[in-house]
C-alpha cells in the first residue's frame, strides 16, 4: 500500500490489528493549510476496502514512545517489588 499527498510519499504505521481489519496513522502536519490530491493506492493482487478515513489534531505517537513508557513502567514495577 502507498498513500501520497501531492506525489509526496507519506509514511505510515499499523495503529492496531483486528482479525478482520487494520488501523494505520501517518503524519501530515507537514501539509497543514494546503490543498491537494491525497492518493491511496493499493497493488492488484492484494485488493483492499478503505473506510473510514478521518483526520485528527491529536499525534500518532511513535512506536518508540510506546517502548520507553513500557520500560518506565517496568523498571517501576521492578522497583516496588524488590522492596
Amino acid at each position: 500500500m502507498q498513500i501520497t499527498f501531492n506525489n509526496q510519499a507519506l509514511s505510515f504505521a499499523s495503529i492496531s490489528t483486528t482479525g478482520s481489519y487494520s488501523i494505520y496513522g501517518a503524519d501530515v502536519s507537514a501539509f497543514a493549510g494546503q490543498t491537494g490530491e491525497l492518493l491511496f493506492r493499493v497493488p492488484s493482487q492484494q485488493g483492499g476496502i478503505f473506510d473510514n478515513i478521518q483526520f485528527s489534531t491529536v499525534a500518532v505517537p511513535e512506536p518508540s514512545t510506546f517502548a520507553l513508557a513500557a520500560l518506565g513502567a517496568l523498571l517501576l514495577g521492578c522497583r516496588r517489588w524488590q522492596k
